[in-house]
């Protein structure tokens, strides 16, 4: 049958897939077992090359051409433009695509699925979700689902979608608007999720053209020769590509001795700012490696945009390293490294080092910034705030961009150590921007920043997911002087003045010089689920792992894990509704609340929660020893594609509570 399929090895028990290594597109490249994740470097599809059929067929990949001249059928098959994402409750209520909360029944009946029989299922009460964003229009969603009563139905941003489901699983359908953030939650009545498909990037299986012509037909793929496609290779959970070289016409190349009058040939380069200039709409600036020595600011201005559906990369070759290197600059707060005003780019697999304050300003709209890496810059290594000073609204602010498994680290200002984030979205920040998969540590200040003040107002919601904050306050050698605010994950600001209720899901915070998840005044009603914050308050004991008390009452935080693995220093602090959380009490050890509210400071209980070290997968970093980081996590501490394995460090190995990363 026509489709693409995963291959999940028996061996495993179904939970490691047959996996291209480094999503290779390379003859010669490597297979090998990996943790299943359903992205393109799984996908297979099984094709026929040969049979009794006598037919004039002529079947070519995506984009190859034939050389036929009679009268013969082409089909172009959609594997190399959708890509399908898969939720399974049993494997865990996060994937680097999904964000889920709410409690696993395995007594709700079963669900056939892909030929498997699925016992585990959502519970989609009041407090069952599932969220995900999507890169690409009219994405089409699959929920395999159960009512408790017939007639009950799922909600889909709020509005009923999913409706007429009965007591029985059935597989509901529906085709999403456009691109974004899209979350099921409860309708008429309790439901059962045993599993969901996201399916982007195309709106059918397959096209079929014929060319009529006027002689002979001539044969282009047979059972030994196969036409290989001219695409790309669909990258994870977006509609964008990875950054296998497959040029097109219009695309450039750039080198770091490229020349403004050159080509932009792959043997002529062009320098990267002539580039930028010139790059068409729905083309590729392709970077060969090396380092590009900078002086000055590269702005990329807002009437330089790409559109929906053909963003404007820069990209890396086949995973070569890129540097785009300001060392030099003098620090100040105009020597940014890239200003990126413009709307609709993709930055993939570039580092940005050196600059004199931001080592990228994102102050566009609908971009992407994927795999890239922040280091050794005089201010935050990226930070979304708007470029134009006249922009006084929301509206006008950056909004809708994409942070996707990206690393910000050893960003300082010299002057005081008290500004360089990891990352940041502050001040002047829209609405609908993601951090997702991203790594901040060891920089100066915090390893995520949202601050907000009264002199321009609240700032758009923030959602940080599947993200790691650690070490900051202080470089990955051990130096600096921990004056900064040193938390892992800085959720707003200016006590109470400017609310936002940023959303954080699925999130590790340990070792930070200060607190793992703070509030910092933000009244806000944050949403926290799923996050473990571990033996934070390095240079401060007397922050705690979270201190969530400033907020406001409505706030809600679910599954959460706080956790030393000495002595307890200080107590977790929370305003709002808690459930299914394990905090911190001073002096006393562990309490777990399984449904609650706290008014700004937790309590004691009558009896203490039991929890170890020996509870968790790990609790050893690789290269971490007395203060100092000796490994580049960005490699060390991600899947092929780029997603986050922690390797099981601080993982409570009892799952739903906590992060699992």
């Amino acid at each position: 049958a026509d489709g693409v399929y995963c291959l999940l090895t028996k061996c495993s028990g179904e939970t490691k897939a047959v996996d291209v290594s480094g999503w290779s597109t390379a003859e010669g490249g490597n297979i090998q077992q990996w943790t299943y994740n359903g992205y393109a470097c799984q996908q297979f599809r099984f094709e026929a090359v040969g049979g009794s059929s006598s037919s004039s067929t002529t079947t070519t990949k995506a984009a190859s051409t034939t050389a036929a001249t009679t009268k013969a059928a082409s089909t172009t098959a959609a594997s190399t433009t959708t890509t399908k994402y898969m939720f399974n409750p049993s494997k865990g209520l996060s994937n680097s695509y999904f964000t889920a909360a709410g409690s696993i029944s395995t007594d709700k009946g079963t669900a056939k699925v892909n030929g498997s029989t699925l016992s585990s299922c959502l519970k989609m009460d009041s407090k069952g979700s599932i969220k995900f964003t999507t890169k690409s229009n009219n994405a089409k969603l699959t929920v395999y689902v159960s009512g408790k009563k017939s007639g009950s139905a799922l909600k889909v941003n709020g509005s009923e979608k999913l409706t007429s489901i009965g007591t029985s699983v059935e597989a509901k359908t529906m085709t999403l608007g456009n691109a974004g953030t899209y979350e099921i939650t409860k309708g008429t009545n309790e439901t059962y999720i045993f599993y969901v498909i996201v399916e982007e990037g195309a709106s059918s299986s397959s096209s079929t053209t014929t060319t009529k012509a006027s002689s002979t037909a001539t044969t282009t793929k047979s059972s030994s020769t196969t036409t290989k496609s001219s695409s790309t290779t669909t990258k994870s959970s977006s509609s964008t590509t990875q950054s296998s070289q497959t040029a097109s016409s219009g695309d450039i190349y750039v080198s770091p001795n490229g020349k403004s009058s050159a080509s932009g040939s792959s043997s002529d380069p062009m320098d990267i700012t002539t580039a930028i200039s010139k790059i068409a709409a729905g083309k590729t600036i392709w970077c060969q490696s090396g380092t590009y020595k900078l002086s000055k600011t590269i702005l990329i201005s807002e009437s330089n945009s790409g559109k929906s559906g053909a963003y404007k990369k820069i990209s890396n070759i086949n995973g070569g390293t890129v540097t785009f290197d300001f060392t030099g600059m003098s620090e100040e707060g105009s020597n940014r490294g890239f200003v990126l005003d413009g709307s609709y780019w993709y930055f993939y697999g570039v580092d940005i080092t050196g600059a004199g304050d931001n080592g990228m300003l994102l102050s566009g709209d609908n971009n992407i910034i994927e795999m890239c890496q922040f280091y050794a810059n005089h201010d935050t290594g990226l930070q979304l705030s708007r470029y134009n000073t006249n922009y006084s609204s929301v509206s006008q602010w950056p909004s809708n961009n994409l942070i996707k498994n990206c690393t910000s680290y050893n960003n300082k200002d010299d002057a005081t150590a008290e500004n360089a984030d990891g990352f940041a979205a502050k001040l002047t920040c829209g609405n609908g921007n993601v951090f997702d998969g991203c790594i901040a540590y060891c920089n100066s200040d915090d390893g995520w920043d949202l601050y907000a003040k009264p002199a321009t107002g609240s700032i758009g919601v923030v959602t940080i997911k599947n993200c790691v904050a650690f070490g900051n306050g202080k470089l990955t050698n051990g130096q600096g002087s921990a004056n900064g605010d040193m938390n892992g994950f800085k959720l707003g600001g200016s006590n109470g003045q400017c609310p936002t209720p940023h959303v954080v899901q699925n999130c590790l915070a340990f070792y930070n010089g200060a607190t793992g998840f703070t509030d910092n005044g933000n009244g806000g009603a944050l949403k926290m689920s799923n996050c473990t914050a571990v033996d934070n308050g390095k240079y401060d004991s007397s922050k705690a792992n979270f201190m969530c008390y400033r907020t406001s009452s409505s706030a809600s935080y679910s599954n959460l894990l706080s956790f030393y693995t000495g002595s307890v220093p200080a107590s977790d602090k929370f305003l709002g509704k808690m459930s299914n959380t394990v905090y911190a009490y001073k002096g006393t050890g562990y309490y777990k609340i399984s449904s609650g509210s706290f008014s700004g400071s937790v309590s004691k209980q009558s009896s203490t929660f039991s929890i170890s070290k020996s509870d968790f997968k790990s609790v050893s970093l690789s290269g971490y020893s007395s203060g100092k980081y000796a490994t580049n996590y960005h490699k060390v501490l991600r899947n092929s594609d780029g997603s986050i394995n922690m390797g099981g460090l601080f993982q409570y190995k009892t799952s739903g509570i906590g992060s699992s990363l």
